[in-house]
C-alpha cells in the first residue's frame, strides 16, 4: 500500500500517472461499483462520490456530446468510453488529476468540490474529454481546441452565449485575435466554433485536420513551421479573419439577443469584478461586489471576491460581515469552507471562543470525504497558525487563475502540454493541513 502511494505521489507531482498506475488506483478504490450508463458512455463511481456529483446526468451529457462526434467527426479519435470518479487522497493535496487513457478516462471527484454545482463539473469534464478525441494538432489553435470542445459541450445551453454577448457590448475589451488567441472567455472562442460549422458545415474541421497535418509532415520538428489561424482560415473559407470576424459579430448578435437583459447584465459584471480582482484593485473589487450582490441574485463567485479582497485589504471586519451574511446561501461544501474562514477571521479579530466554534462547525458539515473536517481539526488545535495560513491561502479558482499569469479563459481542467493522449490537470490548491 505504501508503495504505490509514493509512486501515486511522484506521479501527482511530475504531472503522469502511467497506465498501471491508473489501473491500479481504479480497482483499488472502485472496486464492485455499479456503472450509470447512458449509450455507450459509462460512469463508476463509488457512493460517496455519488453524494456530491449528479453521475447519472454526467453520463448524459457526456453520451450527448459524443454522439455529436460520432456522427459529424467519426474520423477522429473517438472519446473514451468509462469515466471514471475517483475519491480524493487526503493524504496527498495541490494538484489533482484527469487523465484520459484508450480504456477510459481517470477523474479525481473532489472537483466537484470546488465546483458551484454538479452541473458544473459536468461541463468541465465533458469539455476535456472532447478535446481528447480532437486531433493533437488542434492543440496549437485555440478556437480548435478549446473553442471547438467548448461548443460541442454546451450545444443547447441557454447561457451559451453570456459572455460573447459582454464582448459585443463592449468592443474595445476584446479583439477577435484576442478571443481566438485564448485572451477572452473561453465561450467567445466556442461561439466563433459555432459560426464556422454553421456557415461552412463540420467538414470545415476535418479540412483544418489535414492541413496541418501536412505542414507536420514536411516540418516535424519546427513548431514554428506549424500554419498560422489566419493562413488556416483563408485557405479553408476562402476569407480573410477580418472578414471572418465582422461575420462572427453578426452571426452572434442574434444569438445574444434571445438572452434575458438582466443574464447579460450580470454575465458582464461578473467578469468586471474579476478583472478588478487580477488587476490587484480591491477596493473597485469590493465597490463592484456590493453592486452586484444588491442588483442580482447571490452568485457564489462574487461573495468569494469579495471577502477575498476585504482579506486583501486586512479588512476582516468586513469580510466576516460579508460572509457571515451570505453563509447559509453558499454550496454545502462551500459553507464548510467559509466557517473555517470565519473562524480564521475571529481569531484574527481577537475571539478564539468564536473562531472554535465555527471550525466545530466546518467539522459537522464537512463533506462526504471529510476534507474539510480533517482540516477543521487542525484549525482547532493550533488557531493562531491556521488564521495567518487561511486568509492568504489559493485556494479560489480565481487565485488559480493568477498563478497562470493572469488568463482567465483557462478553464479549471485544462493542458500543460500536448501528448499523443492528452494529460489534464485540475488545479484548486488544496493545501497541506499538517
Amino acid at each position: 500500500m505504501t508503495h504505490h502511494r509514493l509512486r501515486f505521489g511522484f506521479a501527482r507531482h511530475s504531472g503522469r500517472l502511467s497506465a498501471r498506475q491508473a489501473r491500479w488506483l481504479v480497482t483499488r478504490y472502485l472496486s464492485g461499483v455499479e456503472p450509470h450508463q447512458a449509450d455507450a458512455v459509462r460512469v463508476y463511481a463509488d457512493e460517496t462520490t455519488r453524494q456530491v456529483a449528479d453521475v447519472q446526468h454526467l453520463a448524459e451529457s457526456a453520451a450527448a456530446v459524443f454522439r455529436h462526434i460520432s456522427k459529424h467527426l467519426r474520423d477522429f479519435a473517438p472519446p473514451p468510453s468509462h469515466i471514471y470518479l475517483l475519491p480524493p487522497d487526503r493524504k496527498l493535496t495541490g494538484k489533482h488529476f484527469v487523465q484520459v487513457f484508450r480504456w477510459g478516462a481517470v477523474v479525481d471527484g473532489s472537483a466537484c468540490l470546488y465546483c458551484d454545482t454538479p452541473r458544473q463539473l459536468n461541463t468541465l469534464v465533458c469539455r476535456e474529454l472532447v478535446r481528447a478525441s480532437l486531433p493533437a494538432s488542434f492543440g496549437w489553435h485555440f478556437f480548435m481546441d478549446t473553442g471547438l470542445a467548448e461548443y460541442l459541450t454546451r450545444i443547447g445551453d441557454d447561457t451559451f452565449y453570456a459572455d460573447v454577448a459582454m464582448v459585443l457590448d463592449n468592443q474595445p475589451m476584446y479583439s477577435l485575435d484576442d478571443i481566438l488567441a485564448g485572451y477572452a472567455p473561453v465561450a467567445s472562442a466556442g461561439s466563433f466554433a459555432h459560426f464556422l460549422t454553421e456557415r461552412f458545415g463540420w467538414e470545415v474541421w476535418r479540412h483544418f485536420a489535414e492541413d496541418i497535418s501536412r505542414f507536420a509532415k514536411k516540418v516535424p520538428f519546427l513548431l514554428a513551421c506549424i500554419p498560422s489561424r489566419q493562413w488556416l482560415l483563408k485557405r479553408t473559407t476562402g476569407l480573410s479573419e477580418t472578414v471572418l470576424g465582422v461575420q462572427w459579430m453578426d452571426f452572434a448578435e442574434p444569438h445574444c439577443r434571445l438572452l434575458a437583459p438582466e443574464l447579460r447584465r450580470a454575465s458582464a459584471e461578473r467578469h468586471l469584478i474579476r478583472l478588478l480582482y487580477e488587476e490587484d484593485d480591491f477596493k473597485e473589487c469590493v465597490q463592484a461586489c456590493t453592486r452586484y450582490l444588491s442588483a442580482h441574485d447571490m452568485a457564489v463567485s462574487v461573495v468569494l471576491y469579495a471577502v477575498s479582497s476585504y482579506m486583501r485589504l486586512g479588512d476582516y471586519r468586513s469580510a466576516l460581515e460579508v460572509l457571515s451574511v451570505y453563509l447559509n446561501e453558499l454550496p454545502p461544501w462551500h459553507r464548510a469552507r467559509a466557517h473555517l474562514w470565519l473562524g480564521a477571521l475571529w481569531e484574527l479579530l481577537g475571539d478564539r471562543s468564536s473562531a472554535l466554534r465555527h471550525f466545530e462547525l466546518a467539522r459537522g458539515l464537512s463533506d462526504p470525504w471529510n476534507i474539510m473536517g480533517t482540516q477543521a481539526e487542525h484549525c482547532s488545535a493550533d488557531p493562531s497558525a491556521a488564521a495567518k495560513r487561511l486568509v492568504t491561502e489559493q485556494w479560489l479558482p480565481f487565485e488559480q487563475w493568477r498563478k497562470r499569469g493572469h488568463n482567465d479563459t483557462a478553464p479549471v481542467l485544462y493542458l500543460p502540454a500536448r501528448h499523443s493522449r492528452p494529460i489534464f490537470t485540475v488545479h484548486y490548491a488544496l493545501l497541506e493541513t499538517g
